[in-house]
């Protein structure tokens, strides 16, 4: 499991868009840059919740997020595996 220091995002509360949204789309760049890659798992929401001061609600949102993007999967434990693999490879073709 990536510790929490991978997710590296800090909550914009002054922004108008939702923290989940904010963190679901921190992670999706973060995939696209490969700095997260497939088979990944990023840790559990309760710990990212304590670490970042935000409720694990917020997070597993994020997850949930992230999950309908087909990017990766919550898992039972509240962490997510990060299964996408050839996706990432499309596009950064598209933006080479």
């Amino acid at each position: 499991m990536l510790p929490i220091t991978m997710i590296n995002w800090i909550p914009n509360y002054l922004s108008n868009m939702p923290l989940h949204l904010q963190l679901a789309k921190s992670v999706k760049q973060r995939i696209i840059n490969q700095t997260l890659r497939y088979g990944q798992i990023l840790p559990a929401t309760k710990d990212i919740g304590i670490r970042l001061g935000i409720s694990a609600q917020i997070i597993k949102s994020a997850y949930i997020e992230l999950q309908n993007e087909s990017l990766g999967l919550l898992q039972n434990n509240g962490t997510f595996a990060i299964t996408i693999k050839t996706q990432v490879m499309k596009i950064n073709t598209l933006h080479s």
